[in-house]
């Protein structure tokens, strides 16, 4: 089942990875929140984890990376690109279904 579940996070990387790209390309004069940087980090955080084998736990300080929702929201929700916040919280809950965080 853990198979499975890390295909879908993967999928879901890929996917949330050219969103991002094509939302920072979009928005490039305006330049870039802090609150979009933590959805890179967090990507970059689960791609590291899933690459590495045995994966590479996420700590409890990189934690807050995957907990940007309720900003991320305000900056995305009710527009174009709010399909990037909801890919952004199926990649936590997915990352916390297979346990990759350090409790």
């Amino acid at each position: 089942m853990q198979d499975a579940t890390v295909k879908e996070l993967k999928n879901i990387v890929e996917i949330l990875r050219k969103r991002l790209h094509k939302y920072l390309l979009a928005t490039e004069v305006k330049g870039k929140s802090v609150h979009i940087n933590s959805i890179e980090i967090a990507l970059c955080l689960t791609e590291f984890s899933i690459e590495t084998n045995p994966h590479r736990p996420i700590s409890n300080d990189e934690e807050k990376w995957f907990n940007a929702g309720y900003f991320i929201d305000m900056i995305l929700r009710n527009g174009e690109w709010a399909d990037i916040a909801d890919l952004y919280y199926s990649m936590a809950e997915g990352v916390e279904k297979i346990n990759y965080f350090r409790g």
